[in-house]
């Protein structure tokens, strides 16, 4: 069994009935919820694996690690991966169907670390400086780093860029002592 194929194929079918019902982005934030969840209680994937558990209590199990009221064609498709006995591979579904939407929507992940908090409007002004020079929308998370000393880190992808003080200085030092 292609733990990775068929995970794909549930996310791709949930994604295409998601898009006829026009409601991927409600559908993207929930899934995106229960994807927080499997990281932070993984006993959540032994639970749904565990043939101890009956359909049921696994439904209930899913639809509890959702949090706020699932949207009906969620709850439909836990219905019908624990029907199809495939609710062991449901994080790899849900991890799936980020990726699909992500790749659909253009978004990409990335991270920024800067030396302080970064005020809002800083946050929002690079986010769009992101949209229109790559054409893509970047969820960021953010992280701080005193060692920075000013400045920030961005990393989207492969790609960093380092406009931070620390680099700065360790740049000037190399270039006076001539390393």
């Amino acid at each position: 069994m292609n733990i990775g194929k068929i995970s794909v194929r549930y996310a791709r079918a949930l994604y295409a009935l998601a898009s006829e019902q026009g409601v991927e982005q409600q559908l993207f934030e929930q899934v995106q919820h229960l994807s927080e969840v499997f990281f932070k209680m993984p006993e959540l994937s032994d639970a749904l694996s565990n043939p101890l558990f009956g359909s049921d209590d696994k439904e209930k199990l899913l639809l509890t690690a959702a949090g706020k009221e699932a949207l009906p064609l969620l709850r439909q498709f836990f219905h019908f991966v624990i029907e199809k006995e495939r609710e062991s591979l449901f994080q790899f579904m849900v991890m799936s169907f980020l990726d699909i939407y992500r790749k659909e929507k253009h978004i990409v992940l990335g991270k920024i670390v800067s030396a302080r908090p970064l005020d809002p409007s800083v946050f929002e002004r690079l986010r769009e400086f992101i949209r229109k020079t790559s054409g893509v929308e970047a969820l960021l998370t953010r992280e701080t780093d005193s060692s920075l000393i000013g400045g920030f880190v961005l990393e989207i992808n492969n790609s960093r860029l380092d406009a931070s003080v620390r680099t700065q200085l360790r740049e000037i030092e190399n270039h006076l002592t001539g390393k």
